[in-house]
């Protein structure tokens, strides 16, 4: 194979894999940023520092590999946000954003960037969450709750929770008073516990009522096993807040 004709095998394999760019890979920030943190509060030396530089270099990669499926293929972008069981795979960027800020509020101490990317996620969640329900009411050909409920929808829970959980986090650093702040976290953790009742009851709906085959219990599924104990975590943070422990 000489050089132009690998060159061009290559330009098309990464648009092939940007154009099919799966909406939950910020998942991966998500993942990182928990057993960063995790490693960063066992006393794990470099591990948390480590993986804090290491999820910087992957947030800001998605970012660009998002932007540009944006303004290369959008289309693609629009049937993924319009789809009932691909959509909410995009609130892992607002988790993602929110776990790297907590990343660097317990790690690094840097408050500065901790509050920037909450405020970006704050935005985010808003956005998503309208553009999210905005698409699927006005869809036509909606599918059936078999083929359009999965695990998957969750991820409204978890991208609410991150919000709430770095409002707690940050509730010295930003520039509103502390009742102000606590409020917003204790209203987001409720609007997350709200969610998570009505989306695990249509969970528990289709497991029990359709039938499932093995290829669709797919890891999405595992995010309704997370969930309690980000409640908890959540209560922690907020009961902190109010003792004025952070």
């Amino acid at each position: 194979m000489n050089t132009s004709s690998f060159h061009t095998t290559l330009v098309n394999s990464l648009k092939k894999e940007i154009a099919g760019h799966f909406p939950s890979y910020f998942a991966l920030t998500m993942a990182t940023g928990i057993v960063s943190m995790a490693a960063f509060l066992m006393g794990i030396p470099y591990v948390g520092e480590a993986l804090l530089q290491l999820n910087i270099v992957f947030y800001l990669v998605l970012w660009l590999v998002l932007i540009a499926r944006l303004i290369f293929f959008f289309d693609h972008f629009l049937n993924d946000i319009s789809d009932h069981s691909r959509s909410p795979g995009f609130l892992t960027i607002v988790a993602g954003t929110n776990v790297l800020g907590s990343q660097f509020a317990v790690i690094d101490n840097d408050f500065q960037m901790a509050s920037w990317l909450f405020y970006f996620g704050f935005i985010l969640w808003a956005v998503l969450i309208y553009s999210f329900f905005m698409m699927i009411t006005v869809r036509h050909g909606k599918p059936s709750l078999e083929k359009g409920m999965n695990g998957v929808w969750l991820l409204m829970v978890v991208a609410t929770q991150s919000v709430s959980i770095l409002a707690a986090q940050l509730v010295e650093h930003l520039p509103f008073s502390k009742e102000l702040i606590l409020f917003v976290a204790l209203m987001l953790f409720l609007i997350g516990c709200i969610l998570y009742i009505i989306i695990i009851t249509l969970i528990f709906y289709r497991l029990t009522f359709f039938e499932l085959r093995a290829e669709e219990f797919a890891p999405p599924y595992w995010i309704s096993h997370r969930n309690p104990c980000r409640f908890c975590f959540i209560t922690q943070h907020i009961a902190l807040g109010v003792h004025g422990k952070h």
